[in-house]
């Protein structure tokens, strides 16, 4: 989810990263900040405004019972 309305280019640059990270088997958490700090290092996606909005939200492991 993210905290304030965000920008639809930078969020098509991150979700794909975060997405690739996880499916490579990594946490949600890890995926996220890994896909944050690669905006970062590209000049025009380093504004926080494109990637720090974006915060992870419930349980993201399947709760069995």
């Amino acid at each position: 989810m993210s905290l304030w309305q965000v920008d639809d280019d930078g969020t098509s640059q991150l979700m794909p990263l975060f997405y690739k990270a996880v499916l490579h088997g990594k946490s949600p958490t890890v995926a996220l900040r890994e896909a944050q700090l690669q905006l970062m290092q590209q000049k025009e996606w380093q504004n926080p405004y494109y990637w720090a909005p974006f915060t992870l939200q419930g349980e993201w492991r399947s709760v069995q019972s």
